[in-house]
């Protein structure tokens, strides 16, 4: 099956294959399908402060939750992207605040936290930031989170590459690298990274 076959998917058929948690369906329901809304998110609640990925990661996790009840709730009286948006644009809207936070404690380029986070300017300061992340990389106590975030940040494989790669799930793989992230940016804080530089 290719990605050209998902888009002659009936919302019938896209809704039956989520509830048997068809992997190909949810990949590229999420990574097709949902995108411009994401993007369309992003861009009226979050003002683009938030990453794509994360607001895909959330909006995964909350269509999964409870056995995906989001989905069964769905009664085709509209589009099923219709209905999404309605529900999507509902839940970040009352999640703002804690997504907001959430962000900003995960980030590696945490605005917030000059002293560790600050977005490098030249070209060393650059250099060093890569090799300060990749050490504290190294030095994540957990060997498949230390894996995870070579794929994730060094390498920036797709969250599906990195599922399919480790034959995972896509919400093994977000709440990995959720996990993954909070190891790495504690690490970094313990760390002092960036405070002389």
């Amino acid at each position: 099956m290719n990605q050209n076959s998902f888009r002659r998917y009936s919302d019938k058929e896209i809704v039956e294959k989520l509830l048997k948690k068809d992997q190909f369906i949810i990949e590229h329901f999420l990574y097709e399908k949902c995108a411009w809304l994401i993007y369309d998110i992003s861009r009226k609640v979050f003002n683009f402060k938030i990453d794509n990925d994360e607001l895909i990661s959330e909006f995964y996790l909350l269509l999964s939750q409870k056995d995906w009840s989001v989905i069964r709730q769905f009664r085709h009286e509209s589009s099923l992207m219709t209905y999404l948006k309605k529900v999507a644009f509902r839940y970040f809207i009352n999640n703002k605040k804690r997504l907001i936070e959430k962000e900003g404690e995960d980030s590696l380029y945490n605005q917030k936290d000059d002293s560790i986070m600050d977005k490098p300017q030249t070209p060393e300061s650059k250099l060093i930031s890569y090799i300060d992340i990749i050490d504290a990389i190294d030095r994540v106590p957990n060997k498949r989170y230390r894996l995870l975030l070579k794929d994730f940040l060094i390498k920036e494989l797709e969250p599906n590459e990195i599922a399919q790669k480790w034959n995972i799930t896509i919400d093994n793989y977000y709440n990995m690298k959720r996990r993954a992230l909070a190891q790495l940016v504690n690490i970094l804080k313990e760390g002092g990274y960036n405070e002389s530089k």
